[in-house]
């Protein structure tokens, strides 16, 4: 659910989230604030839940390396439990996240090198957290806000 302001050309969405280990609801209020609140023209609200549903961001922990949004499932966001352990990744990785749960893809190309059995990225924009997954970036929210409106928001 969305509020939209236009004299000011302000988005507010509220959000509901079901958070599977509720010590970590911290975490994704921190998240929240540091990355995506840091604009006077978008503001997230959370409301946290006791229980999953398909009305609610489910966020769960998991032994997948990389932490994930499913595509068949865009509000089930799957953290890599290696990160519970460092806050400020963590942090950065559920903004990350929560981005593709609102529909903004990643800004960076990634490929599988078979040789090293790695995979290697090339970040296109190194200060945009959908771009680089670093706990000193933000979401250029300027960069999505009209998208945001207009594809998640039934005003």
């Amino acid at each position: 659910r969305c509020s939209f302001l236009a004299t000011s050309n302000e988005l507010t969405m509220f959000i509901n989230v079901f958070v599977a280990e509720e010590k970590f609801r911290r975490n994704v209020r921190n998240a929240v604030k540091k990355y995506w609140n840091h604009n006077s023209r978008f503001n997230i609200k959370l409301k946290f839940e006791n229980q999953q549903s398909d009305n609610t961001l489910n966020i769960k922990f998991s032994d997948a390396k990389l932490s994930h949004v499913r595509s068949s499932k865009p509000f089930d966001i799957v953290i890599s439990s290696s990160l519970k352990n460092q806050k400020d990744l963590l942090e950065a990785t559920i903004a990350h996240e929560l981005g593709h749960s609102l529909g903004i893809p990643d800004c960076y190309l990634e490929y599988f090198n078979e040789s090293g059995k790695v995979i290697t990225y090339f970040e296109l924009e190194q200060d945009n957290l959908m771009c680089a997954v670093k706990p000193t970036n933000t979401v250029k929210i300027e960069k999505y806000i009209n998208g945001l409106q207009k594809f998640r928001c039934v005003i």
